[in-house]
């Protein structure tokens, strides 16, 4: 029933179509050993590759918990961020200075016209500056919000 039986010791040897000459035996065991060899080579670079991965997860990992404080009462305020918020505050005061100043749109016809447009314009220039350190200082937040309120109002009130 069972045609393919396994061979054990001393059984009589294979049928003559599954015969390797030695040579072909040899050939076979280069063939074995080379694969071998490829595979501990692939299985080494999937090794490496998991290290590398894994010190690149605990280099971010480090890296956001340099980032993130626990508490923002005992974390510093970084220079550079308030020097940021101060840069883009510029260029964007400058930005709306040069539209009041340099085109005919009504509203920047109607701010250059005004009684109080300079109080009006450093109103507002202090309201961008206030959103600006708001947005990189998140320490300042709340003290931002609450100065570029003051802000508005006199603002709003430069036009009453």
């Amino acid at each position: 029933m069972n045609r393919h039986k396994r061979r054990k010791k001393g059984d009589s040897p294979p049928p003559k179509g599954l015969e390797l000459s030695p040579e072909q035996q040899q050939r076979l065991h280069g063939i074995v050993l080379d694969a071998q060899e490829r595979l501990r080579a692939g299985m080494q670079a999937v090794q490496d590759f998991q290290d590398d991965h894994q010190r690149g997860l605990d280099r971010v990992a480090q890296t956001v918990e340099s980032i993130e404080p626990t508490s923002h009462s005992n974390h510093p305020v970084k220079v550079r961020h308030v020097l940021l918020a101060f840069v883009s505050a510029a260029v964007s005061i400058g930005l709306l200075e040069a539209i009041i100043h340099r085109t005919t749109w009504p509203g920047a016809q109607w701010v250059r016209t005004h009684p109080s447009s300079l109080r009006l314009q450093l109103a507002l220039d202090f309201v961008v500056l206030m959103v600006f350190l708001s947005i990189f200082v998140r320490r300042w937040r709340g003290t931002c919000w609450s100065i570029g309120i003051i802000g508005a109002a006199i603002a709003v009130l430069t036009i009453i």
